[in-house]
Formats: structure tokens, sequence, C-alpha cells
């Protein structure tokens, strides 16, 4: 997924204070599920204005470190008729900004500019353009997880499992379960182990799925979990 930050978001961001918490927790789901954050160049021209050389330098120095959004989308005539006359450098910049969501070169765009806010409204772009509080809302309910608890097996990571345990011999008879495997536990996946006597005697690993399934009713494409291995 590709998040576009604006330039409010990134001095927040790149800025030597104490991030607000909201912030913090934003920028540590992006991090754990791996999007892409990316800058638009109009908002280095937003720093172009910036009368203070010195603070200017800084800023850039530390915005070079996100990657551009290539080739961005010129607004078209309609789109800024929707977006009504520009009286500053500004809302030109904003335009160029939000018409880049608006043409999908990104999922969504994070900002803290009430203005830009209500240009998407005009464009019917509001579930995508984004305060910290709301994308903070959206994101947390996106992967929120209700899983039931179990008497007998035990939440833990992949990477703490043994997979030279003799439970799981038959599994890497298959070419692919010991890659599989070695992926997951990168990933960070969790799983839900019984151990007997010091060793495994049940193993579940839960994987997300979204593909529409052919049932009678046929059930949608919303998230549905399942499990890759399972042995009990």
């Amino acid at each position: 997924m590709k998040i576009i930050l604006d330039t409010n978001i990134l001095i927040h961001v790149e800025d030597p204070k104490v991030l607000p918490p909201n912030l913090q927790d934003l920028m540590k789901i992006f991090r754990e599920h791996g999007y892409q954050k990316f800058i638009h160049p109009a908002s280095l021209r937003d720093i172009e204005n910036d009368q203070n050389e010195q603070r200017k330098e800084i800023i850039f120095s530390k915005l070079r470190g996100y990657p551009p959004i290539k080739s961005p989308p010129k607004p078209t005539i309609y789109f800024l008729s929707i977006m009504g006359p520009s009286t500053s450098s500004n809302e030109i910049n904003d335009n160029e900004i939000l018409f880049a969501i608006y043409k999908n070169a990104a999922n969504f765009l994070i900002t803290e500019d009430k203005g830009l806010y209500k240009k998407a409204c005009k464009i019917n772009l509001e579930d995508r353009v984004l305060s910290i509080d709301s994308a903070l809302g959206y994101f947390n309910e996106l992967y929120e997880r209700m899983i039931p608890t179990h008497a007998l097996l035990k939440e833990d990571y992949l990477h703490n499992i043994d997979i030279e345990d003799t439970f799981f011999d038959s599994l890497k008879e298959e070419y692919e379960f010991r890659k599989w495997f070695n992926d997951k536990s990168i990933e960070g996946r969790k799983c839900w182990v019984y151990h007997e006597d010091y060793h495994i005697k049940a193993f579940l690993i839960l994987k997300e799925e979204n593909e529409r399934i052919e049932t009678t009713p046929p059930y949608t494409s919303e998230k549905k979990i399942e499990d890759r291995y399972t042995k009990i």
C-alpha cells in the first residue's frame, strides 16, 4: 500500500521534537505492515517558498530520504473546475497532490491541512484523505483481530518454534515447507502450539484470505481467516 505524507506530516516526523503519540502509533502501523511512504514533488515546492535558507536546507535534507511519486499526473481542466480558482502557489500544489490520489498514484494521503480535506470532499475523496487521528482509527480497525483463547494452545511467535521437532517431519517432506516456515518467521507471524513432554503435539498458524469463495450463497471477498498448516 502506498501512502503520500503531506508536508505538515513530514515536518512533524522529521522535526527533532517528541512525536505526538497518535503519530507515533500511526508510523508504527506503517512500519509493521510494510506500507510505502512517499512524498509528492509538489510538497518540495512548498518548502522552496520558505525564506529561511538554513531551515529550508535542513528540511530538504530530511525529505530527500523519502521516495517521490514518479511522473505524478497533472490535474485536468475538469478536476480544477471542481476545485475552484487557486489564489496561491500553495493551493496549486495542493491540487496536484490531491489529483495524485484521484488518479490512484497512491492509496491514501495523510495530512493535517483542513483546506485540503475540504477539497477532497468536493471530489468524493474524503475516505482517502485522512488526518492523523482518522488514519489511526481506520488502520487500527483494519488490523483489529478477535482471536479466541484456547485452554491448551499457547500463543507464540513462529521464530520461537523448533522446526526440527519430530512433529514437523512429515511436513518437511514437502519441498516448500522449510522455506515457507522461514519466510513466515521473518514476517513475525504468530502461531498457537500445544506441547506435551517438551514436544509439539498440536500446531496452528492462521492466514488471512480475501478471495471470493464460490459457495451457495457465495462468500464475498471480505477478509477471512483460515489455517495454512494445521496438524492436530
